[in-house]
């Protein structure tokens, strides 16, 4: 039996999918330890992992509830505070007493704690760096995630993907990404980690000559050329804690419209306004349903009417919903486009942060659903494309082939079979 070590980043969007892994190495006997901080340590063991608490002294219990709490500007500031600790600990010598007392085998660590892979690989521990977005290497023809661009199929396309690299790659560092580098140098320096060995991403350094676990199946990536430091793995976990709904308000015979913009709602500045034409859209179409989970800053009492056609909610239990769905209206978080494809279900995409404006350009490079301006969509716009959506008689074929490839990988479990083949030969 081997000691394997999760340090996934601190949401809850970066620990969900890392369960279907973990799980699979519990019931392969190996000792599964989640090493976070304290926040998740309940929800975790109450899935029956061991949990070790990461940095309690500077994030003790109630840390992300208050972060979720705090406007946008105040919460931009503890995240970056949170990023940042994340590697003083490794200066502080923190993090190595951690390691010491926690003795893994291997570590499997979010790709953005990349300081943290640079200490246990300076320790000869098998490491992984887990990806929950899409890869983000560059590769010809694949622009950034951060980007709506699409894949370069064409001379012009590609040379925009080009361009676009191009940008995020010359561009002079601000003054934060100052401060980054500096602790980035200090901490290669300590564990003798060549400097070439961290690249620059899209959400910041990489540490390259590590393997890279994504969690997303490849038929949904842009087409990029293979790499054996990378590989594709299972990641969907559909067990979780039950969440109240007024399952008796829905209709098995109106088709079922579910909308939710993630975990992250509260951060987003708009959503109030988007959520308002979600629900005026229900109101012209009777004849269908809608679920609106809105998120922990919203209520029903922010809109000014709510059809009986539209149940609203603060979180669904989307794992439920969406076999019951015909369409899902999503911020193209790659958590919802993952649930969804596995359940056969097309989208529409209204992009916002991070990685989702590369998602979005992938659903519509395959033909998944459509793509929308989050900021300017109205309700009638809505409703036509949903229509369109619903009538496209091409789709559900297109859909049902991108389901097969997540269903094979679920069932293949490459992540279980690579992790101990390689602790097999060691």
């Amino acid at each position: 039996m081997s000691t394997i070590a999760f340090c996934p980043y601190f949401e809850l969007g970066h620990i969900v999918p890392t369960l279907r892994l973990a799980q699979g190495l519990r019931s392969a006997g190996h000792r599964v330890v989640y090493s976070t901080i304290p926040d998740f340590q309940n929800m975790l063991e109450a899935l029956g992992f061991e949990t070790v608490a990461l940095m309690p002294g500077r994030f003790p219990a109630g840390t992300i509830a208050r972060l979720h709490r705090m406007p946008q500007v105040e919460h931009e500031a503890l995240s970056f505070e949170m990023s940042f600790a994340f590697l003083r600990v490794l200066l502080d010598d923190e993090f190595d007493e951690h390691l010491q007392a926690l003795a893994p085998d291997v570590l499997l660590a979010d790709n953005l704690l990349y300081g943290l892979l640079m200490a246990a690989h300076s320790r000869n521990i098998l490491c992984y760096r887990v990806s929950t977005a899409l890869s983000d290497a560059p590769a010809p023809g694949v622009p950034p995630l951060t980007t709506s661009l699409p894949y370069g199929d064409t001379p012009e396309r590609r040379m925009a993907a080009e361009q676009a690299w191009h940008g995020f790659l010359s561009a002079a560092p601000s003054e934060l990404e100052e401060q980054y580098m500096q602790l980035d140098r200090q901490i290669s320096e300590k564990y003798g980690i060549p400097a070439d060995a961290l690249q620059k991403a899209t959400f910041g350094p990489s540490l390259h000559t590590v393997p890279e676990l994504v969690l997303c199946s490849s038929a949904f990536d842009f087409p990029r050329p293979a790499s054996e430091l990378r590989h594709y793995i299972e990641s969907l976990t559909l067990e979780r804690a039950p969440v109240a709904f007024p399952w008796h308000r829905l209709s098995p015979d109106r088709p079922l419209v579910f909308c939710s913009l993630g975990s992250q709602s509260y951060r987003i500045p708009g959503a109030l306004r988007f959520l308002s034409e979600v629900v005026a859209a229900a109101a012209s179409r009777p004849d269908w349903q809608f679920v609106v989970a809105l998120g922990s800053r919203w209520s029903d009492g922010d809109f000014r009417a709510i059809p009986d056609n539209a149940v609203l909610v603060p979180f669904a239990p989307q794992e439920h919903l969406l076999p019951r769905s015909s369409l899902v209206i999503t911020h193209a978080g790659l958590g919802t486009i993952k649930e969804s494809i596995y359940f056969g279900v097309p989208m529409l995409a209204f992009p916002l942060l991070y990685d989702q404006p590369g998602n979005s350009a992938r659903i519509a490079y395959h033909g998944l659903g459509e793509v929308g301006d989050f900021n300017a969509v109205t309700a009638p716009e809505l409703v036509e494309m949903i229509d369109r959506v619903l009538t496209d008689r091409d789709l559900p074929g297109r859909m049902a082939a991108m389901r097969r490839s997540f269903e094979e990988l679920e069932h293949r479990r490459p992540g279980l079979a690579l992790i101990q083949s390689d602790l097999a030969t060691r």
